[in-house]
């Protein structure tokens, strides 16, 4: 990162899709400082280029919705649907993930903009034990994805945007203005220990 300016940070993200995004959110609501980079130039990653969307079982859109689904459930379509041998060394993970991804999903609505809706996708392989045919996928409101730039056009590269020198947010911000670039990687967003910015503040907040 020759040529940017030093600076410290509690808790760096490299790469800016739905985990790093979400990684950075939970550390900056617990008052950390955090720093993403990012070497596209707009954030999203591959998760702009999918649109956002997220598998979650159990969560509380379908579960508003009347569906039923179980963490129990979710499990056992992983392990059936799992390579041979996989649960020997993830099947913690996969627990551990079918336990909290629903928590998840609802923090960063609660912290951020976005709002989520069920989507209309199976899961890949329905058939196994444990798989639905509605009710796991969700996506971002569209309305709400544009005011955090998550959207297929504005993942699109665009050379000439990059035009803004490197600056540190004094607080959280939304992650929709690039910085210059420096061998490859810029820093998006610089901030933390202070609230995530409502709706209306996003559509308002300048840049880095």
């Amino acid at each position: 990162m020759t040529g940017l300016d030093q600076s410290e940070t509690d808790f760096l993200v490299i790469g800016s899709g739905c985990a790093g995004l979400t990684a950075a959110l939970r550390a900056s609501s617990g008052g950390l400082s955090v720093t993403i980079i990012e070497k596209a130039e707009l954030a999203g990653g591959a998760s702009a280029m999918s649109g956002g969307g997220v598998w979650i079982p159990a969560n509380h859109h379908a579960r508003a919705g009347g569906l039923t689904d179980s963490q129990e459930e979710a499990l056992q379509y992983l392990r059936a649907t799992a390579p041979s041998g996989w649960h020997n060394s993830e099947d913690l993970l996969w627990r551990r993930f079918v336990a909290t991804a629903p928590a998840m999903l609802e923090f960063v609505e609660q912290n951020t903009p976005l709002h989520f809706a069920l989507t209309d996708e199976p899961d890949p392989m329905a058939e196994y034990p444990g798989g639905k045919r509605v009710g796991r996928m969700v996506s971002p409101v569209s309305s709400a994805a544009r005011s955090w730039g998550l959207t297929r056009e504005r993942s699109a590269p665009r050379p000439s945007r990059i035009s803004s020198p490197i600056k540190r947010c004094s607080r959280s911000i939304p992650i929709t203005t690039p910085c210059e670039p420096a061998s490859g990687f810029f820093p998006i967003c610089c901030g933390g220990g202070s609230p995530i910015p409502s709706a209306k503040e996003t559509r308002s907040s300048p840049g880095c």
